[in-house]
This record gives structure tokens, C-alpha cells and sequence, in this order.
């Protein structure tokens, strides 16, 4: 879970500056970064008292949310700031800027938390994932709201000067020409005032002046280090700054135009949105990425009847080279079982080994299943197939039943296709729960004969525990018997004695006898996350198999769980809108400024969209879950840009010089908001360490949503606010009843 702090911390860091940035401002900035922690150290209470622990997911729902974390401080402090512009005291700046955008920081963070509610709806992995994950970001983000409308203006109230003043004596001159206190000791720009013209307090000031001096310098450090930072900072982003400055002069030209042509700019909208589900149904599927547990897992099998003696050097000869590759931790196995293939038992046999070589901190995995797999080949006879760990409770990807009452159909239905699973290039490792168990001699009872020379079966039963040196046919049908008269026959006149193979174990599913098959994934496969295209392929095969009379095929595994995660989280994501859609209206009081606003969900899928094809990322449920959560981010940009029209409208302005007007006061905040969010995912869509495959893709729909939804949004919601609010002929713009 370190590597999901330090994903945190750096995405934290990231934000601070990226607000410094578009601030310029470092008691500004240091109000806005106090969000971050105060919001943090908030959510632990809450989070204990659902019963949320400090996982992979929770914590990852912080590094998720810490760029969310600081939005609402911005719009609150830039409200306050373009109070104090007008000309306010800091005190009265900081009411009314909080109540300019009170509403609409509580409406946007409303709509993010609303999303979260339908995760009762979720069933499968889905909701193992995302319920910890959901936990932590409504916390954090209430949490974060509360700081922003109680804390941060309460810090914005307060004047800097007179901590100095009265905390540690300690003041700052800005001109040589200020007149001074008798007994001040000036040190460059820092001032020591006297503590008080008594006896006792010039006493108590020589004594403290080592301690006031130590102080007074560490101080001037801090504050030089600091402006040299600032410094440095503003001269590396002058470019970026230049870059913000010519969009805040152009964007309302480039607005007006997009207004007058807003019919071009709603269809050219439409053209990209239906591009995107075109695009959307080219995605390969998955349920959650492979995870890379810094283990490689073989399963050995030797030659049947190879003793276990044998079995044992073997194995040892194959850990020899290994444990000397520094690549590899620890190397160890279990000979005499191996897990049996769809259950948790175990396979019994003196001739099958486990092999488990942990890779060293920073060894390459590729490079040591090469080593691996080269070591296995050099011992002739060996077969040997790697399997995967679960740290989720996944089914395989590819499972296969066959149900059948008759064994001998069954293996052969069985082992027929997993012959031809075993042909696709997708799959690879396909192994049955249909084994051939060890040799066994069976003794049979010929009824007939027994009966007619008066032998039992339990006397031959009796006859055949004799314990044998040599295990043979022959042996065995030696063995005597005696029969009721008291004469002594061998057990081959009144039994057939045979050397058979029997069944490993026999699985049975709700009641019936089942074959398990399971595959996994080729590399190829994995990489690109196509499970439902492997899944296509095994339902081919599926459908073109000749199979006996009284054999049932199913396909089980992750395609179940993948339809019903993928189905519940739909409906997750329908519901989501919709509450969005109810805390929107009961907002704004209206009905058309919501559906302006949802508009923006939408725009939010062109870059989900977009990033997964450009990236070659597949469909996973951890993408659909930041869908869903991003359904509650992208709106927030839309929300606070039609209060700012709707203000500037209600004060009297037209319609195109408020959304001109609104859309430019908002500008920057938008940016900042967004910019915040996107950069400090950046630690988690990079993806490294522990988990980092569970919380990338999650990641990397936001990102790619959230971007696309911002540079949309700028542009098509002022157009879509315009259509529905243009003004009727000969009358002033339609209002909602």
C-alpha cells in the first residue's frame, strides 16, 4: 500500500502547484493545499464507522479523489477574490463570495456523491471493487465541501499582518524611510519590535533576543527559499502562462463565433458522440486486468509411475540454477499434488510437483519466465504448464462444463474438446478436471461361478487384502480364496482381475456429474484484455462440437461474471444520471438548466472513449466504474458556468452577453478545477506497483473524460443554453414555468 500513498502524496503535491499556478499567490495557495489534509485526516472517522479498512481500493479512492478534493476551495476562493476586487473588506468579501457560489459548490458535489448511491445495484467483482472505492471519495469529498465553505473562509477573513505583529514581535519593512520603535533591531527586510518600554519586559527581551534572532533567520531562509522556489516556478511556466493569458483574451471572440455558428457546432457534437459508441463496440471486453503478483507458478508432471524418489531429484535439480538467478527471491515447491484444475482440492500422484519462484524487488517477469521455462525444457519428459494466482475471487477466465452421467462419455466428450480449445491462439494452459488417475488393478466378480463353486463376495474380497510385494495381474489372480466347503481356489477361478485407470476424482455441480475445462488467456490476449473475443472463439468451438447423446455443454467462468458486472453497472450508471438529473432540478428549479448541464456526460463519453481506442485499453469493469464516477465530475465544470449565466441574467443582461460574459468569468476556474483533477491522477494512470492494474484504467477514463468533457463543454454548453433559451420573435428569451 505504499505505492498508493506515494501516489497519493505526489498527486497531492501536483495539485498544490498546478493552484499555485493559476494563483500566483502563496497565502492563497497555502489556504487552498490546508483543504487537502484537513479533508484527508476528515474521512478516517467516517470510514471506520462504515467498516471501510485502509485498502488498495480506499486508498486508491483518495488518490482518485485529492485533485478533487481542492475544487471547491478554488470556486469559493476565487469568488472572494473577485469580491475583494470590487472593493471589499476581507471580512465581507468572505461572505459574500461564499455566497455568491454556496449553491453551486454544494450542487456539484451533491451530483459526484449522488453518483455513488446506486452501488447497491452492483453485484459480482464490480461491487467487491467499488464499494470501498465509493466510500472513500463521498467522504473525502463531503469532507472537503464542509472545509470549504466554513474553514477557508475563515482563513481568507483574517489579515496576514497582524499574526506577525502580534504572535512573535516580529514585522517586515518594506522602505528604509519607516519610522520605528525605540530599541527595534532592523535586519534587512525583517524587523524585532520591542517587546514592551517596562523594565521587566527589556529585561525579558534581552534575554530572548539569541532566540528571537535564531528565529528571525530561519524565517528569512524559509521566506528566501520560498521566493526562490516561486520564482523558479513562474520562469519555467512563463510559456504556460502566456498560453492562459492569449485563451482568457480569445476565448470570448472564439465564444461569440461559436454561438452565431452554433447549429454546425451541435451537430459537429452529434457526429463525434455517434462516432464514439461506433467506436465503443470495437472495445475489447474484460473483467479486471491481469494482476502481476511477482510470482510464476508451474505445475510439473513426469512420467506416470515415476517414484517419488525420482520425482523429488528432479524437482531439486530445477531449483539448483534458479536459486542462483538473482532475478528470483525464493524458489520453492510441493511435490506429490498439485491443485486440481476448477475446484480446491488437490490432485494425489508421486509424480506431479508445484514450482513457485518469487521474483526479486525490480526483476523483470518476462525475462524470468524466459529463465524458467528455459531450466524446465532441459529435463526431458517433464511437462510442465504455468498457472496464475488469484488475489481477486475470480473464476478462470475460461471455464467449460460438461454434464453427463456416463464417466466414460464424459472424458471422452471431455478430452475431445479440450483437444480443441487447446487449437485457438487466444488460449493457452487449457487443463480438465477429466484427469487419468494412477493405475489401478480392479477384481471383478464373475456371479455366476462364485456362486456355483460357493464363494462369496466378501471371501473374495477378504482374499484380495493380502499385502503383496510385487502388485501385478498375475499376483494379484495367485491370491487364494477360500469357499464355503473349506477349499482353497486362486481368485482368478472365481474373479477377473484386470490393470485398469481410473478417474483423478469425480466433481459433481448442483447434484450432476460435470468435466471442469479451464484456459487462460494467450500473452497476446491478456495484453490487449480481449476476454470477450476468447469468449466468441470458445462458443464456436462450442456450437461445432459432435458431441454423444446425453452430454450438456455450458460455458461458465468469467463470462458470467462479466455479464453480470457489466449489466449491473450499467444500470449503476443509468441511475446515476438520474439522480444527477433530481439534485440538478431541485438546484436550479428548473428542467431545462439540468438537461443543459447532463449534456455534458456525453461529451464526458467521446473521451472515454477516445482514450481506450488510442490506447488499446479494453472495456473493463474498473473503465465502467470510473464512467460512473466521472458522470459526477463532468457536470461540475457545466454546473458552475449556468449559475454564472443565470446570475448575470437575472441582473439584467441579454442573453448571448451573459453566456459571454459567464462563460468568461468561469473560464479560469474551470481550468483550474479540471487541471487539479487531471494531473493528480497522472501517479495513478503511470501505474506502478502493487494493484497499480486495478487503479490505471480507472484512472485513465477519468483523465481521458474529464479532458475531452472540458475543452467540449467551454464551447457546446453556452450553444445548447442558447438553443433552448433563445428568445421568441418579439419577446425576451423563454424562461421555465
Amino acid at each position: 500500500m505504499a505505492d498508493v500513498w506515494s501516489a497519493a502524496l505526489i498527486g497531492g503535491l501536483i495539485a498544490i502547484l498546478v493552484v499555485y499556478f493559476f494563483l500566483r499567490d502563496l497565502v492563497a495557495t497555502a489556504v487552498v493545499a490546508l483543504t487537502i489534509p484537513v479533508s484527508v485526516l476528515a474521512t478516517f472517522l467516517p470510514m471506520q464507522q462504515a467498516g471501510v479498512s485502509l485498502n488498495v481500493m480506499s486508498l486508491g479512492g483518495l488518490a482518485l479523489g485529492i485533485g478533487m478534493l481542492v475544487d471547491n476551495s478554488i470556486v469559493v476562493l476565487e469568488a472572494i477574490d473577485r469580491r475583494r476586487l470590487q472593493g471589499a473588506s476581507r471580512a465581507l468579501a468572505a461572505a459574500l463570495g461564499v455566497g455568491d457560489v454556496a449553491g453551486a459548490v454544494t450542487a456539484a458535489t451533491a451530483t459526484t456523491v449522488s453518483v455513488f448511491l446506486p452501488i447497491v445495484f452492483v453485484e459480482g467483482i464490480a461491487g467487491q471493487l467499488f464499494r470501498d472505492l465509493a466510500v472513500t471519495v463521498c467522504f473525502s469529498l463531503l469532507a472537503s465541501l464542509l472545509a470549504s465553505l466554513t474553514l477557508i473562509p475563515a482563513l481568507v477573513a483574517l489579515d496576514p499582518s497582524r499574526w506577525l505583529s502580534l504572535s512573535a514581535g516580529i514585522s517586515t519593512s518594506s522602505t528604509g524611510d519607516t519610522e520605528l520603535p525605540l530599541r527595534s533591531l532592523q535586519l534587512g527586510p525583517i524587523v524585532l519590535l520591542p517587546l514592551g518600554e517596562s523594565r521587566r519586559a527589556r529585561l525579558l527581551g534581552a534575554l530572548l533576543l539569541p532566540l528571537r534572532l535564531f528565529l528571525a533567520l530561519l524565517a528569512g531562509l524559509v521566506w528566501g527559499a520560498l521566493r526562490l522556489a516561486t520564482g523558479t516556478l513562474t520562469f519555467l511556466t512563463q510559456p504556460l502562462s502566456s498560453l492562459l493569458e492569449l485563451l482568457s483574451q480569445r476565448y470570448p471572440a472564439a465564444l461569440r463565433s461559436a454561438l452565431r455558428w452554433r447549429v454546425s457546432i451541435l451537430l459537429v457534437t452529434l457526429g463525434l458522440f455517434a462516432l464514439s459508441l461506433v467506436g465503443a463496440r470495437r472495445l475489447p471486453q474484460s473483467l479486471v486486468p491481469s494482476l502481476a503478483q511477482g510470482t510464476l507458478v508451474f505445475q510439473l508432471r513426469l512420467p506416470e509411475g515415476t517414484p517419488l524418489e525420482r520425482t523429488l531429484q528432479s524437482v531439486r535439480q530445477l531449483q539448483a540454477p534458479l536459486r542462483a538467478d538473482p532475478s528470483f527471491a525464493r524458489v520453492f515447491a510441493t511435490v506429490g499434488s498439485i491443485p486440481a484444475a476448477g475446484s480446491g482440492r488437490t490432485t494425489q500422484g508421486e509424480h506431479l510437483a508445484r514450482l513457485d519462484c518469487v521474483l526479486a524487488p525490480g526483476a523483470s517477469a518476462d525475462a524470468a519466465r524466459a529463465r524458467v521455462k528455459a531450466v524446465l525444457g532441459a529435463l526431458p519428459n517433464l511437462v510442465a504448464e504455468e498457472r496464475e494466482g488469484q488475489a481477486l475471487s475470480l473464476s478462470a477466465p475460461i471455464a467449460v462444463h460438461l454434464f453427463c452421467e456416463d464417466i466414460e462419455r464424459l472424458e471422452a466428450s471431455a478430452a475431445r474438446i479440450q483437444s480443441s480449445l487447446a487449437l485457438l491462439p487466444g488460449l493457452t494452459d487449457v487443463t480438465s478436471t477429466s484427469e487419468a488417475g494412477t493405475p489401478e488393478l480392479r477384481i471383478r466378480p464373475l456371479r455366476e461361478r462364485a456362486a456355483n463353486l460357493g464363494a462369496s463376495a466378501d471371501a473374495v474380497a477378504r482374499g484380495a487384502e493380502t499385502p503383496q510385494l510385487e502388485a501385478s495381474v498375475e499376483a494379484v489372480a495367485r491370491l487364494r480364496v477360500r469357499l464355503t466347503s473349506g477349499e482353497v481356489v486362486p481368485i482368478s477361478a472365481v474373479a477377473e482381475v484386470s490393470l485398469e485407470r481410473g478417474p483423478a476424482a469425480i466433481y459433481h455441480v448442483s447434484g450432476a456429474r460435470v468435466a471442469r475445462l479451464e484456459a487462460r488467456l494467450a500473452s497476446d490476449a491478456t495484453s490487449r484484455g480481449d476476454l470477450s473475443g476468447s469468449l466468441a472463439e470458445v462458443r464456436r468451438v462450442l456450437r461445432e462440437a459432435e458431441l454423444p447423446p446425453g452430454v450438456v455443454v455450458e460455458l461458465a467462468g468469467q463470462d458470467r461474471e462479466l455479464e453480470a458486472s457489466f449489466s449491473s453497472l450499467r444500470l449503476a450508471l443509468g441511475l446515476a444520471v438520474f439522480l444527477v438529473f433530481v439534485v440538478l432540478a431541485v438546484q436550479f428549479e428548473s428542467l431545462r438548466h439540468p438537461l443543459v448541464i447532463l449534456l455534458s456526460v456525453p461529451l464526458g463519453a467521446i473521451g472515454v472513449i477516445a482514450t481506450l481506442l488510442l490506447s488499446g485499453s479494453s472495456l473493463s469493469v474498473l473503465a465502467l466504474i470510473g464512467a460512473v464516477l466521472l458522470a459526477g465530475i463532468v457536470v461540475n465544470n457545466a454546473i458552475v458556468l449556468v449559475d454564472a449565466v443565470n446570475r448575470r441574467r437575472q441582473a439584467g443582461e441579454a442573453l448571448e452577453d451573459a453566456l459571454v460574459a459567464g462563460a468568461s468569468e468561469r473560464l479560469r476556474p474551470i481550468l483550474m478545477t479540471s487541471a487539479t483533477t487531471v494531473l493528480a491522477l497522472l501517479p495513478m494512470a503511470v501505474g506502478w506497483g502493487a494493484g497499480s492494474e486495478l487503479r490505471a484504467p480507472l484512472a485513465h477514463t477519468v483523465i481521458g473524460g474529464l479532458v475531452g468533457a472540458t475543452l467540449l463543454t467551454l464551447l457546446v454548453i453556452p450553444c445548447v443554453y442558447l438553443v433552448l433559451s433563445r428568445p421568441t420573435a418579439g419577446g425576451p428569451a423563454r424562461e421555465d414555468s
